[in-house]
């Protein structure tokens, strides 16, 4: 059974104006890791806050981590009420929104400040 996923942003107002606003996420636990333990078990030598966001059964680590990767085929498919409002208010936020037209239907991504993408589906 899946626990959480972890995920880097790129600052704390992510956890306002992304997650907790547009997905529905809310804090569970906010913490701090130290440059000790960063350096151990992911190899960063730098502190970081923490926050565990959930939202129905899915739990999200989100690392206050500031550096953007390289681009990545990771994404996140999360099922939500009014998919075009969520986009609507995605770009109103500045946020990117991919979308695909196919024949039968369309796909439709967002992207946090920090390049994680979360793939929107509509919740009936």
């Amino acid at each position: 059974m899946l626990q959480h996923i972890g995920l880097d942003i790129s600052d704390k107002s992510e956890i306002d104006n992304f997650y907790k606003e547009l997905l529905g996420f809310q804090i569970v636990r906010e913490f701090q890791i130290n440059r000790q333990l960063s350096q151990k078990i992911f190899g960063l030598e730098k502190d970081a806050s923490a926050f565990l966001m959930q939202k129905d059964y899915l739990k999200l680590e989100l690392f206050v981590n500031g550096d953007s990767k390289q681009p990545h085929f990771g994404h996140i498919c999360l099922k939500v009420p009014q998919r075009e409002y969520t986009c609507h208010v995605a770009q109103q936020k500045g946020y990117h929104v991919i979308r695909k037209q196919r024949q039968h239907s369309d796909l439709i991504f967002l992207q946090d400040g920090y390049g994680n993408l979360f793939e929107l589906k509509e919740k009936l």
